[in-house]
Protein backbone atom coordinates (compact mmCIF):
# COMPACT_ATOMS: atom_id res chain seq x y z
CA UNK A 1 0.00 0.00 0.00
CA UNK A 2 1.32 3.46 -0.74
CA UNK A 3 2.67 4.89 2.23
CA UNK A 4 2.02 8.25 3.83
CA UNK A 5 4.32 10.60 6.45
CA UNK A 6 2.97 13.80 7.49
CA UNK A 7 5.49 15.79 9.24
CA UNK A 8 5.04 19.61 10.01
CA UNK A 9 6.05 22.05 12.37
CA UNK A 10 5.07 21.59 16.38
CA UNK A 11 1.87 19.24 16.69
CA UNK A 12 0.36 20.09 13.09
CA UNK A 13 1.61 16.62 12.04
CA UNK A 14 -0.11 15.20 15.05
CA UNK A 15 -3.19 16.99 14.77
CA UNK A 16 -4.09 16.58 11.24
CA UNK A 17 -3.77 13.38 11.85
CA UNK A 18 -5.81 12.87 14.60
CA UNK A 19 -8.67 14.81 12.40
CA UNK A 20 -7.90 12.54 9.85
CA UNK A 21 -7.92 9.41 12.11
CA UNK A 22 -11.85 10.81 13.42
CA UNK A 23 -13.21 11.26 10.09
CA UNK A 24 -11.48 7.96 7.95
CA UNK A 25 -10.59 5.45 11.03
CA UNK A 26 -7.47 4.69 11.33
CA UNK A 27 -4.97 4.41 8.58
CA UNK A 28 -2.03 1.96 7.41
CA UNK A 29 1.31 2.37 6.41
CA UNK A 30 1.10 5.71 7.52
CA UNK A 31 3.32 7.45 9.86
CA UNK A 32 3.80 11.41 11.54
CA UNK A 33 6.60 13.03 12.58
CA UNK A 34 6.67 16.70 14.65
CA UNK A 35 9.44 19.05 14.18
CA UNK A 36 9.61 20.53 18.09
CA UNK A 37 11.04 23.78 18.62
CA UNK A 38 14.13 21.99 20.72
CA UNK A 39 14.78 19.20 18.15
CA UNK A 40 18.38 18.58 17.00
CA UNK A 41 17.96 18.89 13.41
CA UNK A 42 21.01 15.78 12.72
CA UNK A 43 18.12 13.59 14.72
CA UNK A 44 15.19 15.17 13.25
CA UNK A 45 16.68 14.19 9.23
CA UNK A 46 17.90 10.57 10.91
CA UNK A 47 14.08 9.80 11.80
CA UNK A 48 12.67 11.41 8.93
CA UNK A 49 15.31 9.20 6.38
CA UNK A 50 14.35 6.01 8.80
CA UNK A 51 10.27 7.16 8.43
CA UNK A 52 10.83 7.34 4.91
CA UNK A 53 12.47 3.81 4.49
CA UNK A 54 10.27 1.86 6.80
CA UNK A 55 7.27 3.02 4.38
CA UNK A 56 8.80 2.27 0.98
CA UNK A 57 9.34 -1.59 2.70
CA UNK A 58 5.84 -2.28 1.07
CA UNK A 59 8.07 -1.45 -2.70
CA UNK A 60 4.95 1.14 -3.06
CA UNK A 61 5.49 4.85 -3.39
CA UNK A 62 5.70 7.03 -0.39
CA UNK A 63 3.65 10.26 -0.13
CA UNK A 64 4.77 13.02 2.36
CA UNK A 65 2.98 15.88 3.25
CA UNK A 66 4.59 19.13 4.93
CA UNK A 67 3.00 21.96 6.39
CA UNK A 68 5.21 24.41 5.14
CA UNK A 69 7.02 25.38 1.78
CA UNK A 70 10.41 26.56 2.72
CA UNK A 71 10.34 25.14 6.42
CA UNK A 72 12.48 22.61 8.15
CA UNK A 73 10.20 19.78 8.16
CA UNK A 74 9.31 20.40 4.35
CA UNK A 75 13.66 21.10 3.45
CA UNK A 76 14.77 18.09 5.47
CA UNK A 77 12.07 16.23 2.91
CA UNK A 78 13.22 17.92 -0.17
CA UNK A 79 17.11 17.24 0.01
CA UNK A 80 16.66 13.74 2.07
CA UNK A 81 14.03 12.18 -0.98
CA UNK A 82 16.44 14.15 -3.80
CA UNK A 83 17.36 10.47 -5.09
CA UNK A 84 14.49 8.27 -4.54
CA UNK A 85 11.84 8.75 -7.36
CA UNK A 86 9.08 6.95 -6.06
CA UNK A 87 9.18 9.45 -2.59
CA UNK A 88 6.89 12.68 -4.04
CA UNK A 89 7.09 15.83 -1.31
CA UNK A 90 3.95 18.42 -0.95
CA UNK A 91 3.63 21.43 1.25
CA UNK A 92 0.89 23.24 2.27
CA UNK A 93 -0.84 20.32 3.47
CA UNK A 94 -4.46 20.08 4.74
CA UNK A 95 -7.20 17.90 5.89
CA UNK A 96 -9.22 17.54 2.84
CA UNK A 97 -5.95 16.63 0.48
CA UNK A 98 -5.14 13.78 2.91
CA UNK A 99 -8.85 12.59 3.07
CA UNK A 100 -8.41 12.19 -0.69
CA UNK A 101 -5.17 10.63 -0.13
CA UNK A 102 -6.85 7.79 1.87
CA UNK A 103 -9.27 6.92 -0.44
CA UNK A 104 -7.51 7.46 -3.99
CA UNK A 105 -4.50 4.66 -2.86
CA UNK A 106 -7.23 2.40 -1.95
CA UNK A 107 -8.38 2.43 -5.58
CA UNK A 108 -6.54 1.72 -9.03
CA UNK A 109 -5.66 5.37 -9.30
CA UNK A 110 -2.14 5.70 -11.15
CA UNK A 111 0.25 8.09 -9.35
CA UNK A 112 0.01 10.53 -11.51
CA UNK A 113 -3.84 10.59 -10.98
CA UNK A 114 -3.32 10.83 -7.33
CA UNK A 115 -0.65 13.56 -7.44
CA UNK A 116 -3.18 15.54 -9.45
CA UNK A 117 -6.30 14.75 -7.25
CA UNK A 118 -4.45 15.20 -4.02
CA UNK A 119 -3.55 19.26 -5.56
CA UNK A 120 -7.12 19.62 -6.44
CA UNK A 121 -8.62 18.47 -3.02
CA UNK A 122 -5.90 20.40 -1.24
CA UNK A 123 -7.20 23.97 -3.18
CA UNK A 124 -10.89 23.17 -3.55
CA UNK A 125 -10.44 22.73 0.38
CA UNK A 126 -9.34 26.50 0.83
CA UNK A 127 -12.60 28.69 0.56
CA UNK A 128 -13.86 31.59 2.56
CA UNK A 129 -18.10 32.77 3.15
CA UNK A 130 -19.60 34.68 5.10
CA UNK A 131 -23.31 32.87 7.16
CA UNK A 132 -25.48 35.60 5.17
CA UNK A 133 -24.71 34.74 1.92
CA UNK A 134 -24.82 31.42 2.40
CA UNK A 135 -28.73 32.33 4.07
CA UNK A 136 -29.08 34.50 1.10
CA UNK A 137 -28.57 31.86 -1.22
CA UNK A 138 -30.99 29.50 0.07
CA UNK A 139 -33.40 32.25 0.35
CA UNK A 140 -33.71 32.66 -3.34
CA UNK A 141 -33.45 29.25 -4.09
CA UNK A 142 -36.30 29.39 -2.17
CA UNK A 143 -38.10 31.77 -4.03
CA UNK A 144 -37.29 30.15 -7.93
CA UNK A 145 -38.37 27.17 -6.89
CA UNK A 146 -37.96 24.04 -9.27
Amino acid sequence: MIGALVVGHGNFAQGVYDALELIAGSQENFLIQCFQENAVLSEFEAEFTENVHKLAESGDDVFVFTDLKGGTPFNVAMISTATMPNVFVYSGTNLPMLLEFCGSRLSNLTTEAIQTALLLAGRDGISTQKLEEAAEKEDSDLEEGI
